[in-house]
């Protein structure tokens, strides 16, 4: 069997990035079999109020984050001029830079839950696979159209994900710490940034720069 070309790309705003978006990446990564992950940094996510931090501040620490962690690395598409912010359209655009390579999208399961509401939703399917992950403590149900695309897209075993070029569902049942970045701009507020919230040279610069002192948004 050819070598399998699997990308793995897990989008967010990381505002800031944390301990469990760290996890997430290695647990699909690990169920997927895939040597590289790229996270994928938002300017201004269509789904989210204001961000906290700027563009190039959460840059910044993401990409602290992943430096030395083999395979990780820092896609930067959707902060030039022209991105959308939607996730159809950035993998269209990673498509065509990417010949050849099986793209992986990664997300928690509570963002899986809204992907009905992401535009032109369906047409993922025909862009990448989904890899999902578990969250601790998180049980909800699925919405009726995702649960028709699961059950005929799911698949428990990487090598379903090579037999095709995309449409695929693994949903990873084990869960990931329950981390949030809401939970780590709090502790950064309070000055009680723990050890298991975010890696060390994330904490650093958070609180060199002050960024999360202010009130919560």
């Amino acid at each position: 069997m050819s070598e399998w070309r699997g990308l793995g790309l897990l989008g967010g705003s990381f505002d800031p990035v944390h301990m469990g978006h760290v996890a997430l990446a290695r647990q699909l990564a690990d169920a997927a079999r895939l040597s590289e992950v790229r996270f994928v940094i938002a300017s201004a996510p269509p789904h989210r109020t204001a961000l906290v931090a700027s563009a190039p501040l959460r840059l910044r620490m993401l990409m602290a984050a992943v430096e030395g962690i083999p395979g990780f690395s820092v896609e930067e598409c959707e902060l030039g001029p022209s991105a959308t912010g939607y996730t159809v359209d950035t993998l269209e655009t990673l498509k065509r830079a990417n010949p050849g390579r099986t793209l992986c999208w990664m997300m928690g399961f509570d963002s899986f839950l809204t992907l009905p509401t992401w535009s032109r939703w369906r047409s993922i399917f025909g862009l990448a696979h989904l890899l999902v992950g578990a969250r601790a403590g998180h049980q909800a149900g699925l919405p009726a159209a995702l649960k028709a695309e699961v059950e005929s897209r799911s698949v428990a075993d990487y090598r379903e994900l090579r037999s095709s070029p995309a449409g695929r569902i693994m949903i990873c049942r084990k869960p990931v710490a329950a981390v949030s970045s809401s939970r780590v701009r709090r502790a950064a507020r309070s000055g009680d940034l723990a050890q298991d919230l975010t890696p060390a040279p994330v904490a650093r610069i958070i609180t060199d720069s002050g960024a999360y002192a202010g009130g919560e948004n």
